[in-house]
C-alpha cells in the first residue's frame, strides 16, 4: 500500500520520481539526474565542430559545461487529456544538475530583447541558437558571427566590398588614457548642413582619434584644409533644387493646397536619389569603424548594425527627438501644445520611408523598429547628438538622459587662412558694416533679392558686407556701400559686423549667436521659421521677415533696430558668452570617446 501510494504521488518506491509514463528515459535526463554533465551532441550538420565555430572554443566549454544553457520544464499535459511531450530536447542534455525552483512559465528567448547593451544582433533569428535555447549574450554573439559571415559571402558573390565589424578596442594601460575612437560620420545637404559634421570631425582628429566624412562632392572643399579623410557621395536630393517649381514651394515654405501636393511630390522623388546616396555611404564603409555617426534623415544606423558597432543621430535641428515642451519645429503648421509631442509623428513616416532604401542594399535581417533612428537594435535607447544651443530653446524640453544637447558645432577658419586686404580695408573704412548672406537658399529670382538688399541698405542708412554663396544673390548695382563677396569664414568677419542679416540656418544662427552680434533673420523653409521666432523671443533680434514676404521697407527697418536697439545688442551679448562657454564639439566628441571605449 506504501508503494501504491507513492506512485500515486508521482515518486518511485525509493522516492525518486516515476519514469514518464510513454517513451523511453533519455540519456541525458539520466546524467542529469545523477549529477553528471551530459555531453554536447553532434547534430547532422551542426555538430559540436559547428558550435565551436559559432560561439568559440570558450563559450562551447561553458557549453559543454551546463554553464551557458536554459532549461526548459517540460510542459504539462494537454488541456484536452493527451500525454506531454516527450521528445527529447538538446537542452536538456545540455543542462546539468538542476536546482528545484517549483514551477515557471515557458521562457522563450526574444533574440531583439537582449541582456547586454553593447553586443546587438545582427542575424536575430539563429535556428542553432534558437534550439541550443541560449541565454541572450550567448545567443548576440552567435548571431553576429553568423550574420558577418552570410553577407561577407553575398558580398564576394556580388562583387561587392563586405563591410567589417570593428572589435571593440582593448582598454587603454596606463592611467585614464582612453583608446582611440574610429569614426565614420556621414552627413548630407547643402553646404551649410555639412559644415558642423565636418567640424565634429576635425574635432575628433584634433583629439587623437581617426574621422571619415562622407558627403556631397560640393563639400570637399571643407575637408581638404584640414587634412580630413573625405570620401564624396551622390549629391541626391541637392539636385531637386534645380527643379524652378520645387524652389517656388520652398520659398513659401510650402503653403498652400500646391505647396502640399510640391512636399509629397518631392518625397517620392527623394527616395530613389537617397538609395544612391546610402549605396555611396555602404562603399565609404568597409575600413571599419567603432561608431557611426551619421544625419538623422540618413539609415546610417543601419550601417552600424551591420558593422557591430554603435550608432549616434547627430541632430542639427530639435526636429528629431519628441518632447512636449514644443512643436517639431519641421512642421509647417501650428498645433495644440496638447500634440506637441504627437507633431514628431510625421517625421517617423519619412525615416520609414528614406530608411527602407538600406534593406536591399545591406540585406540585414528583418525585424520590427529596424527604422527607428532612437533605438538600438536590441530594442535599448540610442544615444543621441544635438548640435545645437538649449539657450535658443523654450523652455526646459523633456530629453531623455541619452539625449545630449551639445552646444553648435564650429568649423574654425582655415590654417594659414588671411582675409584678402579688399576685404579688411572696407571693414576698417567707416562704421561696422552689416553683414547679408542667404546661404544656399537661392529663392526663385535672385535678381529680385538682390535688388531687395541694395534698396534695403540704402534705406536704413548703413554699410553691408554681402556673402553670395551658393544661393546666388544677384546685384546689378554695387554702391561705394557695398562689398561683395563669395565666401568668408564666420567666426572671422562676424563679431566685426553691426548685424547680421541672414536665412536663419542652424548653423549661421549658431555662428551669430556666438559673436554676440543682433541678427535679422529672412526664413526660407523647415527648422528656419523656427530659429527666427526663438531669436526673436529670447530678444537678440528683431520680428522675422519671412521670404515670401521681403520687401526693402520692411528689411531696412529690421536693419535699423537691430543696429540702433541697444537692448538687443546687450541680449545678444549675453547669449553670444553662454554661447561661447558651451563648446558643443568638445562636449560631442567626450561622448563619443565614450562610446567608442564601451564606457
Amino acid at each position: 500500500m506504501l508503494q501504491s501510494a507513492r506512485r500515486s504521488a508521482g515518486t518511485g518506491s525509493r522516492g525518486e520520481p516515476a519514469a514518464r509514463r510513454t517513451g523511453p528515459e533519455h540519456p541525458g535526463r539520466v546524467a542529469r539526474d545523477a549529477g553528471a554533465t551530459a555531453h554536447l551532441p553532434d547534430l547532422p550538420g551542426r555538430g559540436g565542430d559547428r558550435v565551436d565555430h559559432l560561439l568559440g572554443a570558450g563559450l562551447t566549454r561553458d557549453i559543454r559545461a551546463g554553464r551557458c544553457a536554459h532549461a526548459r520544464p517540460e510542459r504539462a499535459d494537454r488541456a484536452h487529456g493527451g500525454p506531454a511531450r516527450t521528445r527529447p530536447r538538446l537542452h536538456d542534455e545540455l543542462a546539468g544538475p538542476q536546482q528545484d525552483r517549483g514551477p515557471r512559465r515557458d521562457a522563450r528567448v526574444r533574440p531583439r530583447r537582449l541582456h547586454r547593451a553593447d553586443d546587438p544582433v545582427l542575424h536575430p533569428r539563429l535556428p542553432l541558437a534558437a534550439r541550443l535555447r541560449l541565454p541572450a549574450p550567448v545567443l548576440a554573439r552567435a548571431s553576429v558571427l553568423v550574420g558577418l559571415r552570410r553577407r561577407r559571402l553575398l558580398a564576394l558573390r556580388r562583387g561587392r566590398p563586405a563591410l567589417q565589424r570593428r572589435d571593440c578596442p582593448p582598454a587603454a594601460s596606463g592611467g585614464d588614457q582612453e583608446a582611440p575612437v574610429k569614426a565614420l560620420v556621414l552627413a548630407h545637404g547643402t553646404r551649410g548642413d555639412v559644415q558642423p559634421y565636418a567640424a565634429l570631425a576635425l574635432a575628433l582628429k584634433q583629439a587623437g582619434h581617426e574621422a571619415l566624412l562622407a558627403a556631397p562632392a560640393a563639400s570637399a572643399s571643407l575637408a581638404a584644409p584640414y587634412g580630413l579623410d573625405f570620401t564624396a557621395v551622390h549629391d541626391g536630393p541637392n539636385t531637386l533644387t534645380d527643379d524652378q517649381e520645387i524652389r517656388e514651394a520652398i520659398e513659401t515654405n510650402y503653403r498652400g493646397l500646391r505647396g502640399k501636393r510640391i512636399a509629397i511630390e518631392v518625397m517620392r522623388r527623394s527616395k530613389p536619389l537617397m538609395a544612391k546616396v546610402f549605396a555611396d555611404m555602404v562603399a565609404a564603409a568597409p575600413g571599419g569603424a567603432d561608431v557611426v555617426v551619421h544625419h538623422p534623415g540618413i539609415p546610417g544606423h543601419r550601417i552600424a548594425e551591420a558593422m557591430g558597432v554603435p550608432a549616434v543621430p547627430a541632430a542639427l535641428q530639435p526636429g528629431w527627438v519628441p518632447t512636449s515642451t514644443f512643436r517639431n519645429p519641421m512642421l509647417p503648421v501650428p498645433v495644440p501644445r496638447a500634440l506637441n509631442r504627437a507633431s514628431y509623428l510625421p517625421i517617423k513616416l519619412i525615416l520609414r520611408a528614406f530608411g527602407s532604401v538600406a534593406d536591399p542594399v545591406l540585406e540585414l535581417p528583418r525585424r520590427r523598429g529596424r527604422h527607428d533612428i532612437l533605438r538600438r537594435p536590441d530594442g535599448g535607447p540610442t544615444t543621441v547628438l544635438q548640435g545645437f544651443s538649449s539657450a535658443l530653446l523654450p523652455g526646459e524640453p523633456d530629453y531623455p538622459p541619452w539625449v545630449h544637447t551639445t552646444g553648435f558645432w564650429f568649423l574654425p577658419a582655415p590654417p594659414g587662412w588671411a582675409p584678402p586686404a579688399h576685404l579688411t580695408d572696407f571693414v576698417q573704412a567707416g562704421p561696422p558694416p552689416v553683414y547679408i548672406g542667404f546661404g544656399s537658399m537661392a529663392g526663385t529670382d535672385p535678381q529680385r533679392v538682390g535688388a531687395i538688399i541694395t534698396d534695403a541698405v540704402a534705406l536704413a542708412d548703413v554699410r553691408a558686407v554681402i556673402v553670395a554663396g551658393w544661393g546666388g544673390i544677384r546685384l546689378d548695382d554695387v554702391s561705394d556701400r557695398v562689398l561683395l563677396l563669395d565666401q568668408v569664414p564666420h567666426d572671422w568677419l562676424f563679431p566685426r559686423m553691426a548685424a547680421v542679416v541672414h536665412h536663419g540656418g542652424s548653423g549661421t544662427t549658431g555662428a551669430a549667436l556666438a559673436a554676440g552680434r543682433p541678427q535679422v533673420i529672412c526664413p526660407f523653409v523647415a527648422d528656419q521659421p523656427f530659429w527666427a521666432a526663438r531669436a526673436h523671443a529670447v530678444g537678440v533680434a528683431p520680428p522675422p521677415q519671412p521670404q515670401r514676404r521681403l520687401t526693402a521697407a520692411g528689411l531696412a527697418d529690421a536693419i535699423r533696430r537691430a543696429v540702433t536697439d541697444h537692448h538687443i545688442a546687450e541680449r545678444a551679448e549675453e547669449i553670444g558668452a553662454r554661447v561661447r562657454a558651451e563648446n558643443g564639439v568638445r562636449t560631442a566628441v567626450r561622448v563619443l570617446e565614450a562610446l567608442g571605449n564601451g564606457s
